[in-house]
């Protein structure tokens, strides 16, 4: 694992009120995760190719497809019992790309050398 892994499995570890069999599953899932993307990709989360940016991008891409993932699911479940679960997980992530979308958005401001506008979109 690579320090972005190890940091978030410490993070974890300081849930509360989570069942730690759940936690252990899914800090399991995340070594799983990353040593796949080594083995696929060859790099890490450590990696330093990429700007704050780019990685927005790749984040709000994964959002994204996690959007279709579980409205898929949602569609192809003959059982409705997680119906409610399935409305708050998609709610969490259409907040999250919302939120990504406004990085995104301040990186590029910040990167512009010739704007002449502030944060607000008037001119300065």
């Amino acid at each position: 694992m690579s320090a972005v892994e190890d940091l978030i499995c410490s993070e974890l570890d300081t849930l509360e009120g989570i069942d730690s069999a759940l936690i252990e599953k899914v800090k399991s899932s995340i070594q799983s995760r990353a040593k796949a993307g080594l083995e696929k990709y060859g790099v890490t989360l450590e990696r330093e190719d990429l700007s704050e940016s780019e990685w927005l991008t790749h984040l709000q891409e994964e959002l994204l497809d996690a959007i279709g993932y579980s409205t898929r699911i949602q569609m192809i479940s003959d059982e409705h019992k997680d119906e409610l679960l399935f409305n708050e997980l998609k709610g969490y992530l259409f907040y999250f790309i919302v939120q990504v979308q406004k990085l995104i958005e301040l990186e590029s401001f910040f990167e512009d050398d010739d704007n002449e506008t502030n944060l607000y979109g008037t001119e300065v």
